[in-house]
């Protein structure tokens, strides 16, 4: 079942310097790694075990809203809208599983561009945040940008749950079986992780 509607939103979440950085990693990127779709947007996958990837990770862990719906990052990409690019409104693909989706915007140089979420427009500005929930059964899109670049940086999640990594298909195997086997003892008094909620102020 899916959790009611939230949209989260926080002017400054991001640094100005760690947004710079992230846009470096864009600029820098290997060609063959930036994917150009039917809109122009260029995309660049950070994928798990690059250097990139584990910076992005480091950089912006604390800055991102950790629930139900956000509980376990199942994609990151560096976007680079050029002047004309846009994102049609569109529902992500339920086949995903997807829960939950961040957006941090990590310029203000170009005209156009705004976000808009179940028809609500958001102006991106330097290091701000648009965090939603169920990406698959709500409406969002990029209106195209007029002039200039716009980059950003944006996640989406899965439940913890519902999401196991594919390397690690056997150590979880293996680990259930310890479990099942009764030689890791349960501890009664051991606390659940429970993930922080996040705080937003201006």
């Amino acid at each position: 079942m899916r959790n009611p509607p939230v949209i989260i939103v926080a002017h400054a979440a991001l640094p100005d310097d760690l947004c710079y950085a992230l846009i470096d990693a864009h600029c820098n990127a290997e060609e063959d790694l930036i994917e150009i779709d039917d809109h122009g947007v260029q995309t660049y996958a950070l994928i798990e075990g690059n250097n990139d990837h584990s910076d992005c990770m480091e950089w912006i862990e604390e800055f991102i809203p950790w629930d139900e719906d956000f509980g376990k990052i199942c994609n990151v990409r560096i976007l680079k809208y050029g002047m004309e690019c846009f994102r049609p409104w569109m529902c992500d693909d339920p086949e995903g599983g997807d829960t939950g989706k961040v957006i941090f915007n990590l310029n203000e140089s170009f005209v156009g561009g705004n976000l808009s979420v179940d028809g609500h427009k958001f102006v991106p500005f330097t290091g701000s945040m648009v965090a939603f929930n169920n990406p698959t059964e709500r409406w969002h899109g990029i209106e195209p940008v007029l002039t200039g670049e716009r980059f950003s940086l944006v996640l989406r999640f899965t439940r913890p749950d519902d999401f196991v990594e594919p390397e690690d298909d056997m150590a979880q195997q293996e680990l259930q079986q310890l479990l099942n086997d009764d030689v890791i003892a349960s501890n009664d008094d051991a606390e659940e992780r429970v993930f922080p909620k996040v705080i937003l102020k201006n």
